[in-house]
């Protein structure tokens, strides 16, 4: 268990950077003696806490942790805090392969247990609000072929490392396969990186060749980490 509690201690890190000490973090997992699912809050200071509770959940019934801290003890996207991360689900092939030669790589990326899907994660230097977050998540999403709706919202919930994807009998691990928590970028320096995949110059480009639509940059809304 120690490595697998070690690498999802280092992803809530990576979730929580820059977090005040009022906000918190959210675990749902799934009831076995009911539908849907249940919650579970801890302060971002105590991410230890969360992670024991989210191992333990894991060996009976799917578990989740959303990718933003919460302002309050609520899931809606009134209650996202501003965060450091901005991500991508990808759960078909051609968007996995698309991420393999996707510049800017990203910090983190998990493995959910299900055939070759991943989750990606880009870390920031700054905190972007709620609204910068979804914006973000929405353009990754068309770039990458990566899915779209609930999962592009700052309220979004993943599949954390270290834990089972029970939608498998036996269940799966979902592992991280990369875990590069330094590796942080400016929002406004990600969004005009090279994008090499189509050979246009920047993430935002590739949307207007792929769309038709013009694209401004978001930019962050709070202070730099440190």
């Amino acid at each position: 268990m120690n490595a697998r509690y070690d690498h999802l201690c280092s992803y809530l890190d990576v979730l929580t950077a820059g977090a005040n000490a009022g906000e918190l973090l959210e675990l749902r997992y799934r009831l076995t003696d009911a539908d849907g699912l249940g919650r579970y809050f801890e302060p971002v200071g105590s991410a230890h806490a969360l992670a024991t509770r989210a191992l333990i959940l894991a060996r009976t019934t799917d578990t989740y942790i959303a990718c933003a801290p919460r302002l309050r003890r609520g899931g809606t996207f009134g209650d996202v805090a501003a965060s450091a991360v901005v991500w991508a689900d990808l759960d078909t092939p051609h968007a996995v392969e698309r991420l393999e030669r996707f510049s800017p790589a990203p910090a983190v990326v998990i493995a959910s247990g299900t055939d070759t899907n991943v989750h990606a994660y880009w870390a920031l230097t700054e905190r972007a609000s709620a609204q910068d977050l979804a914006s973000t998540n929405r353009k990754l999403a068309h770039a990458l072929a990566g899915a779209g709706g609930s999962v592009t919202n700052a309220a979004a919930i993943l599949r954390p490392p270290g834990t089972r994807n029970h939608k498998h009998e036996p269940p799966t691990r979902v592992e991280a396969l990369q875990l590069e928590p330094s590796r942080r970028l400016p929002l406004d320096e990600m969004m005009t990186h090279d994008y090499k995949r189509n050979g246009t110059t920047s993430l935002y480009a590739a949307l207007e060749i792929a769309t038709g639509e013009v694209t401004t940059k978001q930019q962050p809304t709070s202070g730099t980490l440190h």
